[in-house]
């Protein structure tokens, strides 16, 4: 973790925990130690962080948005919030929140490149296909997207698809207008 924490100064890139993928104290601990922050989906996950604070950067990724957002906010943490869908997008605008983003679908962008993917989940009810997200930033001038959320959960990883996903975020963030 102290390696992947060394990131942030080489590459400018800020490495988060997916708290689901290793919930364990000890763990939380060295993440919230040498990482950036934490991936999490819900409350259930966010209250396993013992030490948040102003630098923490929390990205939530919550299809559903149902706990109130000023729970997290209360704690002092950098709050993303990563958004499911055009109407999530609009209640987050209309917030005086600042910083939140978009959750791609992943299936939805290997499918149409082609490439089926072997996953178990090979279609996902979570995030916007990129047609969803360049509508609404046009709809949206003054959008404020800050980023882009990829999640590919297979269980059959390749480069191929790694590298076609990298390439439609890409393209997808200079259409809309996203600046990393």
């Amino acid at each position: 973790m102290a390696e992947l924490g060394g990131l942030k100064t080489r590459f400018k890139c800020y490495p988060l925990m997916a708290l689901k993928s290793f919930p364990f104290p000890e763990v939380i601990e060295l993440a919230s130690k040498y990482l950036a922050g934490f991936d999490v989906s819900n409350w259930n996950e966010y209250s396993n962080i013992s030490v948040v604070n102003s630098n923490t950067d929390i990205f939530l990724s919550n299809p559903i948005l149902e706990e109130s957002i000023d729970k997290y906010l209360i704690r002092g943490c950098n709050l993303k919030i990563l958004a499911d869908s055009p109407h999530q997008l609009s209640f987050l605008q209309s917030c005086a929140l600042t910083q939140y983003g978009v959750r791609l679908n992943a299936a939805s962008i290997l499918a149409s490149a082609g490439l089926r993917d072997a996953s178990f989940y090979s279609v996902s009810r979570f995030g916007m296909n990129p047609d969803e997200v360049v509508n609404y930033c046009r709809k949206n001038r003054n959008h404020d997207l800050k980023g882009i959320h990829l999640h590919h959960g297979s269980e059959k990883n390749t480069f191929l698809a790694y590298k076609t996903l990298a390439e439609v975020s890409a393209k997808l963030a200079k259409k809309a207008g996203i600046s990393f």
